[in-house]
């Protein structure tokens, strides 16, 4: 089982359970699979296995050294997993945050231009009445 392709989830005797195409594929199917395939795979790193293949790295690092006998139960297991995988998506779904930087602002290569892009479609404000009027830049007509 190299990790290639779709993760198939199989019970002891080899037969197929499920199968997923996606890493929420995967989340989901570890909240339902039975706990006898959870373990066949655990056991034999199945699931990080996979998740390195996929370049899921960041996952795949963090189950690989946990074995399934760490846990108490395989449901300790299982909880684990979802643990594992939702910090991560919760993680990558975070934004990056990036410095602001006044100079950017009145940089001329920020700056839109456009010949239909003319003061008078945004209201009667002129320049000087609105706040952020220093900034805006208008093509001339």
């Amino acid at each position: 089982h190299l990790g290639f392709g779709n993760f198939i989830y199989r019970d002891s005797g080899g037969r197929k359970i499920a199968e997923a195409k996606s890493l929420k594929e995967f989340e989901k199917h570890i909240t339902s699979i039975p706990s006898e395939s959870l373990v066949y795979h655990g056991k034999r790193n199945h699931f990080s296995l996979w998740l390195m293949a996929r370049g899921e790295i960041k996952i795949a690092k963090m189950i690989h050294p946990v074995k399934v006998t760490d846990f108490k139960s395989p449901a300790d297991f299982r909880a684990y997993l979802q643990y594992v995988i939702k910090k991560y998506r919760n993680e990558s779904n975070t934004g990056k945050i990036v410095n602001f930087e006044e100079s950017g602002l009145l940089d001329e290569s920020n700056s839109v231009s456009h010949p239909h892009l003319q003061p008078e479609l945004f209201g009667d404000h002129s320049r000087d009445e609105h706040p952020h009027a220093a900034h805006l830049h208008y093509r001339d007509r």
